[in-house]
């Protein structure tokens, strides 16, 4: 059996700043609230979701504090000197490395790179083999350049400096930094 309803009264009402047009509604058994149009439905379905997420947003903002307190704030940063591409080469007086070259040997290299300059400090622009001819023989050369090509090449230098940077050791620990930095020297 359905019972008639009848509308008394209607007004709007301000509630945590939305607009709502209620109507009193009354049968003869009890007295309700109803919005008088979807608008306003909405509008409440709207404002209980905010106070939802608020309060969610309040637990979360709760946790955020309770983490900062026990995490700790400290970061781990690594830096690195990497060789210059100008003096990345096993092609200078100073590596020389495959030749078995000795301290003599050396210290002939190097006067005959730094042959007619007189600022040891600048680089001087002599080719490579050029100064080294006298000195080493062909196959120490050539074993020279092979070093140069396995060892300090970039392809498989930036591989192995890579590997080294990505994680290292402390104490007995491996880990890996939370910031790197690489400086050319």
């Amino acid at each position: 059996r359905i019972r008639r309803l009848r509308v008394f009264m209607g007004w709007a009402r301000q509630v945590r700043g939305w607009q709502y047009l209620c109507l009193c509604v009354r049968s003869a058994a009890l007295t309700s609230w109803q919005p008088a149009t979807e608008e306003s439905a909405r509008l409440m379905s709207m404002d209980s979701r905010l106070r939802q997420l608020s309060l969610k947003l309040k637990q979360q903002s709760q946790r955020i504090a309770d983490l900062e307190r026990v995490v700790s704030k400290e970061f781990e940063l690594i830096h690195y000197n990497v060789l210059a591409a100008c003096m990345a080469t096993n092609m200078l007086p100073w590596f020389c490395y495959g030749a078995d070259v000795s301290p003599a040997e050396r210290a002939e290299l190097d006067r005959c790179f730094y042959e007619g300059v007189p600022d040891k400090s600048v680089m001087p622009k002599k080719a490579w083999p050029d100064w080294a001819a006298g000195v080493l023989s062909e196959e120490r050369i050539k074993a020279v350049e092979a070093y140069d090509k396995r060892i300090f090449a970039w392809e498989s230098r930036s591989e192995r400096l890579w590997k080294t940077v990505a994680t290292h050791r402390v104490g007995c620990r491996e880990r890996s930094p939370d910031l790197v930095t690489l400086a050319e020297c």
